[in-house]
């Protein structure tokens, strides 16, 4: 993790961890953050075995230097233990893993998601890839898209032109009670779920009873959908 920015890295995922292991995976961000690396002065780890000297070999042409937490001191480093037990919590806990393919979709999906949109207080509720000169439609619709195998919800404000292509016509905002094309006269199962049924023009003929017509507004479906 960088502790600056609060991005995270996911490095590597196996059942048996050891210190030639740790060490590859160790170079790994080195080599993606490229010239960004020279602005990293520490490294802070616990004292787990899988950390062995070889690791000091990798960073010793970096000029990284690596301190060790004190025993049993977890507040030590306290942002990468919050972060793992922040992704317990919100995912891990909730899930079966079926294997190392499926886990590390999972913490990829969810290292996404802390970064483009998962607010944080020390950066001022924004997330660490925020862009601040990105505008904001405030007018905009609020649409939800679910991620991490459905775990989390993110709304977000719809642009301009999915505004345009998902609004409803003036015929479209009253269901007038004789049913959809293809459903035989009958009232559409999903008329309370922005269904394309509900949302299509559609035109009944006059009807002969002495009941008058029910309309049903969908204005509250339509913002669902």
């Amino acid at each position: 993790m960088e502790i600056g920015t609060r991005r995270v890295h996911i490095l590597g995922i196996t059942a048996h961890p050891t210190g030639a292991w740790t060490a590859r995976q160790a170079r790994n961000p080195l080599m993606d953050l490229g010239a960004r690396a020279d602005r990293f002065r520490f490294l802070i780890r616990d004292r787990d075995s899988t950390f062995t000297s070889v690791l000091g070999q990798v960073l010793a042409g970096t000029g990284v230097r690596i301190i060790q937490t004190p025993v049993r001191s977890p507040r030590a480093n306290s942002f990468a233990e919050r972060y793992a037990g922040t992704l317990r919590r919100e995912c891990l806990d909730h899930l079966l893993t079926r294997g190392e393919q499926h886990l590390r979709q999972t913490l990829t999906q969810y290292a996404r998601h802390d970064h483009e949109h998962r607010p944080h207080q020390s950066r001022d509720q924004r997330p660490p890839l925020h862009e601040p000169g990105q505008p904001i439609d405030m007018t905009g619709r609020i649409t939800r898209r679910q991620v991490v195998q459905g775990l989390i919800s993110e709304y977000r404000r719809a642009g301009l032109q999915q505004q345009e292509n998902t609004s409803p016509g003036p015929m479209c905002r009253f269901w007038h009670g004789t049913g959809c094309p293809g459903t035989g006269g009958r009232r559409p199962a999903s008329a309370h779920h922005g269904s394309r049924c509900q949302r299509a023009r559609i035109r009944s003929p006059p009807r002969t009873s002495a009941r008058p017509p029910t309309r049903v507004s969908t204005q509250a479906g339509l913002r669902q959908g």
